[in-house]
């Protein structure tokens, strides 16, 4: 797994330890797969708005967070979008 969107994540998570980055690996590899199977054609993890969906699915689903369904809405909303752009997106 890429370190740095590891990192990148645990900043948005606000997490310190890497106690769960097994976790968290399994997240990014969840929303990934979400993104293909909703339409996203090869979602490339450094571009910014792809790392910005997986940070919205790992906060929406990593834990009990308070705006966990807020997350969950606004990271469907930002894959949709992405989708709709199609190949243009790259």
């Amino acid at each position: 797994m890429n370190e740095e969107l590891i990192k990148f994540i645990h900043q948005s998570l606000r997490i310190t330890t890497s106690a769960f980055d097994d976790e968290i690996s399994t997240l990014i590899e969840a929303a990934l797969i979400d993104m293909e199977n909703a339409g996203v054609y090869n979602p490339n993890k450094d571009n910014a708005l792809i790392k910005q969906a997986i940070k919205l699915y790992c906060m929406g689903y990593f834990g009990d967070r308070p705006n966990a369904e807020r997350f969950v809405l606004a990271y469907e909303s930002l894959r949709n979008s992405i989708a709709l752009a199609g190949d243009s997106f790259d």
